[in-house]
């Protein structure tokens, strides 16, 4: 089950590093229902908002026409979801791996804002592929193993192009490209 709207790219930048990136469209076909849903519900919800004219009345807002005060309910309504919506829809995600540093993640969402996290070198144990077992499904994502500082044990996960439902022969790849990078020595030739 993958996601056929997502494109994945592999920069490779020889023995410093290497760049895996995922883009998404702007608008999908699920964007595009959720907006007719949105218009279907206001086209049904401007006569109950039109009942409670009387009581907007009383609030004090006579700025506005009284037929005007229902759609300007809907329309910030619609918009406060929307935004919130387009505030967490990623439009691309990126792990660029420096040989001799570490990682930076780095996630671009639709309202133009992004995070970038760096990982340093010392922090990484390994990169695996994981699998979660759902009553229906069986998905796999790839997530960086974190220690603390010192120890070898593992503290935390950090996975990565999660909404991008990767096929598992590219998970494959980001994989083994990035074990060559992150550990260069002996314990690749086990592999």
């Amino acid at each position: 089950m993958t996601n056929p709207h997502c494109k994945f790219q592999h920069a490779d930048y020889g023995v410093q590093g290497s760049k895996f990136t995922v883009t998404r469209p702007v608008f999908a076909l699920t964007d595009v229902c959720i907006a007719f849903t949105l218009s279907v519900i206001a086209y049904f919800a401007v006569p109950f908002l039109r009942q409670t004219q009387g009581i907007i009345r009383h609030l004090g807002t006579e700025a506005f026409n009284q037929r005007e005060v229902p759609y300007v309910i809907l329309f910030t309504i619609i918009l406060a979801i929307v935004l919130k919506v387009a505030q967490k829809k990623i439009l691309e995600e990126s792990v660029m791996i420096s040989t001799s540093l570490g990682i930076t993640l780095t996630t671009k969402y639709a309202l133009g804002n992004s995070k970038t996290e760096f990982l340093d070198i010392r922090q990484i144990k390994d990169l695996v592929i994981l699998e979660a077992v759902t009553l229906q499904t069986v998905i796999f994502f790839l997530a960086f193993l974190l220690k603390a500082e010192g120890v070898d044990k593992v503290e935390k996960t950090c996975p990565i192009f999660l909404g991008a439902d990767l096929p598992i022969d590219t998970m494959r790849l980001v994989y083994q490209v990035s074990q060559t990078k992150l550990f260069p020595t002996d314990r690749n030739k086990d592999r």
